[in-house]
């Protein structure tokens, strides 16, 4: 299962290639997304732990700001799945309205692949800032501050880290249109941006 994810860092085309002809692809698609989603989880929970509060935009759900992490954290993954299952559905109506004929299974799998891998990126600094202020390393308060103002050598590494995540789904998702559904070009990307954004629109609404 884990195979996969190198991979597709190195390879993207011959990795998605490999796995839709793996029996296996859904399970270990599924698996993967999983994985992460729990993960996604926990560093939700390593930052609430530390005493953070979502900053910026209010959040959509009505929960006061010092305990939503805690709840966030218990969310996050149904969530996570949720947005998925959703942007193959669209994804595959998308594809079949253009002519294909690939199955909404084989493009679950790819793209629980083409969602985790962009996902792990974006885990390290839930996990850097969750376990600095747990430790008391980092005053949380500084650590706030250092997250909101996004300058200095640490804005500069989430500004990358949100970056690659970004490039990452913009670069994934679409090839998993392409493989899955046999269509290139404008058209598997322009299905492809459209999970994305169908994804990433599910995030939005209970994300912070």
């Amino acid at each position: 299962m884990l195979q996969y994810v190198l991979a597709i860092v190195l390879a993207p085309r011959k990795a998605f290639e490999s796995l839709l002809a793996d029996r296996r692809r859904l399970a270990y698609g599924s698996r993967v997304m999983i994985l992460v989603a729990f993960l996604c989880a926990l560093g939700i929970l390593l930052v609430a732990l530390g005493g953070h509060k979502p900053q910026g935009l209010k959040p959509w759900l009505s929960i006061q700001r010092n305990v939503y992490y805690y709840w966030e954290s218990v969310f996050i993954a149904p969530v996570m799945v949720l947005g998925w299952i959703l942007a193959a559905g669209v994804i595959q109506s998308l594809a079949r309205c253009a002519g294909s004929k690939g199955s909404f299974e084989d493009v679950l799998a790819l793209l629980g692949y083409g969602i985790a891998v962009p996902t792990i990126v974006i885990l390290i600094p839930k996990f850097v800032e969750g376990f600095l202020t747990l430790t008391r390393l980092v005053d949380v308060g500084t650590m706030s501050q250092l997250a909101a103002a996004r300058q200095g050598p640490y804005g500069f590494f989430l500004w990358t880290v949100a970056s690659l995540y970004a490039l990452g789904l913009v670069a994934l998702v679409p090839r998993v249109v392409s493989v899955v559904h046999r269509i290139r070009g404008l058209k598997a990307f322009t299905v492809g941006i459209v999970g994305v954004v169908i994804y990433q629109t599910v995030l939005f609404v209970f994300k912070r």
